[in-house]
């Protein structure tokens, strides 16, 4: 740097200055995108919010759950929208539609009874009648029909058009013009779009990761990189290495340590560290070390700490992790006969440790407790005490209840279980509509107290 400032650039100074207040952000990708305009709905990059400095010169009103409806939007009597939602001029939504955690721009209209979630929708957007969009950047211009179901992750650009019942997987892009390589692509026809669609299905995940496998580019960016900023990608999949990485890894840094440790020797000289080497044996120790916290009372960071270690050791995603504590809970409360104050003081106690591992995601822990719970009769008894103390102990919110109740995994028939599982499954389902349908209620009392 130095050789720099004195030959390359004589004469010149460099200025740093550090803005130790304010807001400032880069959208480079899709989730950032999110993350960015989250901030801004939550009033984190105050003066700049919508009902102040909007650079169109809207008039927004505030209200109660940082919600922002235009003066000249238009809300069925009948309509909801939940909080974190901004709603642009314009825009009507019509009666039993639910809008949540969204942005919907100018000149939008929702149709009766459909669902947005999570989602961005830009101008001229029209919505048909029953529609369901989680999660998901819908451009300008796009039209969806009756029945449409748009899963999280997709990307829909300007001007397409959706026909009656289509059904989009997650992580679709569609665009309305087809691109001059389409016909090398593989994998855009599996996705059946209903009649009078207008639009190009892109290539879909296995496509792009079979096109990175044949690449011999090795610092073209990976595709494991790309999901870590899509919008709704929880990357739990994603393993930091590959088994072969990691035994190359362990190879090189024992050729240059001396004396050579053995992995198994490394892992016995600490204590509470033990040797995995299956699912089975992690199972079996993350038990043994719940066990342990529960019978002992360790608090919830020690415990949430012996198990991280346990997890380093065995090299395995977070979510099997939390899926071995939420097992553990279950299995103590069924195994015991426990009823709601059971399930109240042990959630009250321990609930925490759920969020203390890390990668905490509201609507996978709940697909995780209705995988454990709907495998018997007496586990499923739990579920409907068990949804309302995550609720009370604030480790689901509304919205999170509601990205469950619409990720197509929360139903039997997408849930990778045998047939035989899927009543008990879908049952589950069921009972936290059920809980859903009560919180709506009860936001809709308390916007009514409001606006008397």
């Amino acid at each position: 740097m130095h050789g720099v400032l004195t030959s390359d650039i004589l004469g010149k100074t460099m200025h740093c200055h550090i803005a130790r207040s304010g807001y400032a952000a880069r959208v480079r990708d899709t989730r950032s995108y999110a993350s960015v305009s989250k901030d801004i709905i939550s009033r984190w990059s105050f003066p700049l919010v919508p009902d102040n400095n909007h650079p169109t010169q809207h008039d927004y009103d505030y209200r109660a759950g940082n919600k922002y409806i235009a003066k000249k939007a238009e809300l069925s009597r009948n309509s909801r929208v939940g909080k974190n939602t901004m709603v642009g001029p314009s825009t009507r939504v019509e009666d039993d539609a639910f809008v949540t955690n969204s942005v919907l721009g100018a000149s939008c209209e929702i149709g009766s009874g459909s669902t947005i979630s999570g989602s961005y929708l830009f101008n001229d957007v029209h919505i048909g009648v029953r529609c369901q969009v989680v999660d998901s950047i819908i451009g300008d211009g796009v039209r969806l029909e009756r029945g449409v179901k748009v899963d999280k992750g997709c990307i829909i650009a300007k001007g397409v058009v959706l026909g009656e019942g289509t059904v989009l997987s997650p992580f679709t892009r569609i665009s309305k013009e087809q691109p001059e390589d389409a016909e090398e692509w593989e994998g855009s026809d599996q996705v059946e779009l209903g009649p009078g669609s207008t639009g190009w299905v892109w290539p879909d995940d296995k496509h792009r990761e079979s096109i990175e496998a044949e690449s011999e580019d090795e610092d073209e960016e990976t595709f494991a990189n790309v999901r870590l900023g899509r919008l709704a990608d929880t990357c739990s999949d994603i393993e930091t290495y590959e088994s072969d990485q990691a035994s190359t890894l362990a190879s090189e840094s024992e050729s240059d340590i001396s004396p050579p440790i053995s992995p198994t020797s490394s892992t016995s000289e600490l204590p509470g560290i033990p040797s995995l080497d299956s699912a089975a044996d992690f199972q079996s120790e993350c038990t043994q070390s719940l066990k342990r916290a529960f019978d002992e009372q360790h608090t919830i960071d020690n415990a949430a700490i012996e198990l991280k270690t346990l997890r380093m050791a065995s090299n395995v995603p977070l979510p099997q992790v939390r899926q071995a504590v939420i097992e553990f809970i279950i299995q103590k409360l069924s195994d015991e006969g426990a009823g709601r104050p059971e399930v109240k003081k042990i959630f009250e106690r321990w609930g925490g440790l759920l969020k203390q591992i890390g990668g905490y995601d509201e609507a996978e822990t709940l697909l995780q407790f209705q995988r454990v719970c709907c495998k018997t009769p007496e586990r499923s008894r739990l579920f409907p005490a068990v949804l309302t103390e995550l609720y009370q102990n604030e480790l689901i919110e509304e919205d999170g209840l509601t990205d469950w109740f619409m990720d197509s995994q929360s139903k039997g028939t997408n849930s990778h279980l045998s047939p035989d599982m899927h009543a008990p499954y879908d049952q589950l389902r069921v009972i936290g509509g059920q809980l859903l349908q009560q919180l709506r209620a009860q936001d809709s009392e308390s916007e009514d107290e409001e606006d008397e």
